[in-house]
């Protein structure tokens, strides 16, 4: 059974990396981008990238968002998100904000519970005269499927500009890609003079079979078909492996040295033809289970010594007080 790393999250990581979610479907550069991933011997992967961003200072804004991922039940995902994003509302958005209950809005959203995602990104759904229907976006058929079991807003303040927000979400009919789960990813962008720089951070497990680390890369990612005009330069993407890692289908171009593959490049072109290229390429590798952190071994350490010591402490002095006096 081959395991691929599922095209959504590869989706989301590359577009935090490339800032995309700050172009607001307008002409964006993004320089400077760095990528660097490292697969460990107990079968999680980090990822860490940085970019610097180009584009109308109307289209960039201050960003703060952290998402978890955890499975809940046989086939249903807990989805947490919260941030703040520092975005100018449209007029007379914010004072309705600021006058929402979470209670009513919470019960008016539960009215969507129990429909597929493929149900309210096509037909939508209705509450008494109140419509809402999710943006297209070209959901893999697995996706369309899944069932929104239960959603949640937990907090709401409106910053002006923007708003700060914690949501809660659980998906079910999750039959694929829960071997990456737990997930982790935050995402943070700073406005900076002519632009914004971006960093993000994600961190999930990976697939096992039997006792190997077995990932394999999706293809068909194309820039292209986001919205907006985006262009990529100079970019370097690090890919650090455990040793004796077993690497299929790595494009060329990248070196190799002491495990970690490097590559880079200076133009828009080479970065699209990189995406492209990694479609396919597999990693596989001995699974090795993490051992206790040495701070709590170092602890538990600390902790017996004292127990030893201090059970001699007593014991001595117990045997002081049974010992006739004079004597040892």
């Amino acid at each position: 059974m081959q395991r691929f790393l599922p095209p959504s999250l590869m989706v989301l990581l590359l577009l935090a990396s490339a800032g995309v979610a700050g172009a607001g479907g307008a002409e964006l550069q993004v320089r400077d981008l760095e990528v660097r991933v490292e697969l460990t011997p107990g079968a999680r992967c980090t990822v860490e990238a940085s970019a610097l961003l180009r584009g109308g200072t109307e289209n960039l804004f201050p960003l703060e968002l952290e998402l978890r991922a955890s499975g809940s039940g046989s086939s249903s995902a807990k989805l947490e998100l919260k941030g703040s994003v520092g975005i100018k509302l449209p007029e007379g958005v914010e004072d309705l904000l600021s006058s929402l209950n979470l209670q009513l809005l919470n019960a008016f959203l539960s009215s969507y519970e129990g429909k597929t995602l493929g149900e309210l990104m096509g037909e939508g759904g209705s509450t008494g005269t109140i419509r809402l229907k999710l943006p297209e976006i070209g959901l893999p058929e697995g996706m369309r499927e899944m069932v929104l079991e239960k959603i949640e807003v937990r907090e709401l303040k409106v910053l002006r500009p923007g708003v700060e927000f914690s949501l809660l979400v659980v998906l079910g009919g999750v039959e694929e890609g829960r071997e990456y789960l737990p997930l982790s990813l935050r995402l943070s962008q700073e406005l900076a003079e002519g632009g914004a720089l971006l960093s993000a951070r994600a961190e999930f497990s990976l697939p096992r079979e039997g006792n190997r680390v077995v990932v394999k890369l999706p293809g068909g990612f194309n820039l292209e078909d986001l919205p907006g005009e985006v262009s990529v330069e100079n970019f370097s993407l690090s890919l650090k492996l455990p040793e004796g890692a077993e690497v299929s289908g790595l494009p060329e171009g990248f070196e190799n040295e002491n495990g970690v593959y490097t590559f880079s490049g200076d133009n828009m072109e080479l970065f699209q033809s990189l995406l492209r290229d990694l479609g396919g390429t597999s990693f596989s590798y001995q699974y090795s289970p993490p051992g206790p952190p040495l701070l709590t071994l170092a602890a538990a350490a600390v902790v017996l010594a004292l127990l030893a010591g201090g059970t001699f402490w007593v014991l001595r002095g117990r045997k002081r007080t049974l010992l006739p006096h004079g004597g040892e």
